[in-house]
């Protein structure tokens, strides 16, 4: 797993049963028919689980793709001493390999507010004014614009020329193991479903302020308020923008991200600005 910290590095290494390591061992010295071939290693080393243990059953995803394996270590008789030696087993086939996450929130924000299938939208002023975004556990963000259409009423407007979302992290809301995700994604919702397209979607990276420290991600919504919002002359407040992380990052990462709300943005902690660039005329 990528643990972000240097000082531990990112290896996990887990002890197998000793019974285990001397069956095959045993079989590897023989030249047994199992270890000649994958197809005959099959039959007998079906896989592996790796799990955490209660009560600390913290969840964890790594890419065993290019990183799991297993190892036989042996010594050889050496001149004057013992020499180690090892026999690794990698992965056959990645495709074969399975995730399962179970999402458990009794106790905490989320959990005391009853987010769910049918609880699906919840307001951030019912979670401590912030917005929890964390893929691999369903959980994104979801962003309207009840009140853009004032923009209209300026005196002399004409058209909105460009609008620009800033998403602001809250500070001490990322650690070494919590940083924040590389890429973010934003996308078109159309109701309360919450539907998303990823292939039509932009992203943006974070960029963090030299003086205060803080992330920021920035996107151009100008076409989205173009054509969803301004036109529109309802009072619906379902449609909006998602954001969200790519299948590419919360099928392998646990990323997370917390997004304030204007209580964070007049803050100056965070929070998320609208920056609408319209042309008037005299």
């Amino acid at each position: 797993p990528n643990s972000g910290l240097l000082s531990t590095g990112d290896t996990l290494t887990i002890r197998l049963n000793d019974v285990l390591g001397q069956d095959m061992f045993a079989k590897v010295r023989s030249f047994s028919p199992v270890m000649q071939n994958a197809t005959d290693f099959l039959t007998y080393m079906s896989g592996i689980k790796i799990s955490a243990s209660a009560p600390n059953d913290n969840g964890f995803i790594f890419n065993a793709a290019d990183s799991a394996s297993i190892r036989i270590y042996y010594t050889l008789p050496g001149v004057g001493q013992r020499i180690q030696k090892y026999s690794e087993f990698t992965l056959n086939n990645s495709a074969y390999q399975f995730n399962n996450i179970s999402i458990d929130r009794s106790g905490t924000v989320l959990g005391n507010v009853n987010i769910g299938t049918r609880n699906r939208n919840i307001s951030s002023s019912l979670t401590g004014n912030i917005a929890y975004l964390q893929q691999s556990t369903e959980t994104a963000v979801k962003l309207t614009f009840p009140t853009i259409k004032t923009i209209t009423y300026q005196p002399n407007y004409l058209r909105l020329v460009k609008a620009i979302l800033i998403v602001g992290v809250p500070a001490n809301s990322y650690l070494p193991y919590y940083a924040v995700p590389p890429s973010l994604y934003i996308g078109y919702t159309p109701d309360y479903t919450n539907i998303y397209s990823e292939s039509s979607a932009s992203s943006g990276s974070p960029y963090q302020d030299p003086t205060t420290r803080q992330y920021t991600y920035s996107f151009d919504i100008t076409s989205y308020v173009n054509t969803y919002e301004l036109p529109y002359s309802d009072n619906l407040t379902d449609r909006g923008l998602i954001l969200f992380l790519p299948a590419s990052a919360y099928k392998s990462r646990v990323d997370r991200l917390l997004v304030g709300d204007v209580v964070n943005q007049k803050k100056n902690n965070g929070g998320i600005k609208l920056q609408l660039y319209y042309i008037s005329v005299q």
